[in-house]
């Protein structure tokens, strides 16, 4: 089973899950994705100057998510945070490879990671038979 097969069954049945994406100028963005609530997905992107991640933290506490999914590559401050988090909220936190969020390590990439969890993958296409 890969991480977006891992993230997906984390997600399946939740009512709430979010996702985070951290550039390298310390941009975090966030998607919500709340079922309860509309279906809606939220967006958010915070620009962290310290190493708490409060803003990001905040919007998490707000959203109250029963799955963070994140990349597998974040740093290491923003993954201790999302830990931290998780633990102390009992909610599941999933880390997927950096191109199930999109092309580029851009914080409004964190909508395409929770698209990607509710969406199932493509039927491989069948090869058309060989004529001899």
């Amino acid at each position: 089973m890969g991480a977006l097969d891992a993230a997906r069954e984390l997600a399946r049945g939740a009512s709430v899950v979010a996702a985070v994406v951290e550039n390298r100028a310390k941009e975090v963005g966030v998607a919500v994705f709340d079922e309860e609530g509309g279906p809606s997905v939220d967006l958010e992107q915070n620009v962290e100057t310290g190493s708490s991640f409060a803003a990001t933290l905040c919007e998490l506490q707000r959203a109250r998510p029963d799955v963070i999914l994140t990349l597998a590559s974040a740093s290491r401050g923003l993954n201790d945070a999302l830990r931290r988090f998780a633990e102390a909220h009992s909610c599941a936190l999933a880390e997927v490879p950096r191109r199930h969020f999109g092309p580029s390590p851009a914080p409004r990439d964190a909508d395409t990671a929770v698209c990607r969890v509710f969406t199932p993958e493509p039927a491989p296409r069948a090869s058309p038979p060989v004529r001899a």
